[in-house]
């Protein structure tokens, strides 16, 4: 037995060097039973990853990730450090609607970046959630608004109250009620020095704006809540 398990501990301490998480994982078994297969980890938070796998796309827990996919991850300090004793969410903000403005502000293209550029986007953090300053151009107007980063969040969302971007067609989204039909725009986004153009929904009754993953898809990125913002690395 001591000997079986002295096997298994050197198995084990192998595995961190054999995981590339640069490249998609061909099959990996959540604790709960699930299998997703082609995973790959696009994100890193404190307490979960963002990845794309066949099929979906999402938030996995560190909680629920296999024993040797964590310690990849650990092996590889790509978790961010844990805060030790962070302090209660003040209330929520009403986000302010602002006017458009005079000179649209744009930024680099996304698509005339480098492989491997770094960007930093500085934003506000309220509790566990991270805020920034969004320019959206689109449809001859211009609007600045703070949106809430939710990488959970398939398109980029915005409240039709504070930024009245009029329509161009609909499309079918995938939530977790179910599919639902929401009206949406083409737009250039442009979020510190880097623009990218992409679908933005607009939403009647949304009372957050949400940057969703379709800003954030050509990046690897990291949160960093303690200092209000995301390290992003282009693909």
């Amino acid at each position: 037995m001591k000997r079986l398990l002295l096997v298994l501990f050197a198995l084990a301490a192998q595995l961190p060097a054999e995981v590339d998480l640069n490249r998609a994982l061909p099959e990996v078994t959540l604790k709960d039973g699930r299998v997703l297969r082609e995973v790959a980890i696009v994100g890193y938070s404190e307490h979960a990853v963002m990845a794309r796998w066949a099929g979906d796309q999402g938030t996995l827990a560190y909680a629920d990730l296999p024993v040797w996919l964590n310690t990849a991850i650990d092996h590889g300090n790509l978790r961010p450090i844990p805060k030790p004793k962070p302090q209660p969410p003040p209330a929520p903000a009403p986000v302010v609607a602002v006017p458009p403005v005079e000179q649209p502000h744009r930024g680099t293209l996304v698509q005339d970046l480098k492989p491997g550029s770094r960007t930093v986007l500085h934003g506000r953090r309220q509790g566990s959630q991270l805020f920034l300053r969004v320019n959206i151009e689109a449809n001859g107007g211009n609007y600045l608004c703070e949106c809430l980063v939710d990488t959970g969040a398939t398109m980029t969302t915005v409240a039709k109250a504070q930024v009245p971007l009029e329509p161009t067609g609909r499309n079918d989204f995938t939530t977790a009620n179910g599919q639902i039909s929401m009206p949406f725009t083409k737009a250039a986004v442009t979020v510190g020095d880097i623009t990218k153009e992409i679908g933005v929904a607009v939403a009647p009754t949304l009372r957050v704006n949400l940057l969703g993953a379709n800003f954030f898809e050509d990046f690897v990125y990291t949160i960093d809540l303690e200092n209000g913002a995301m390290y992003l690395v282009k693909r």
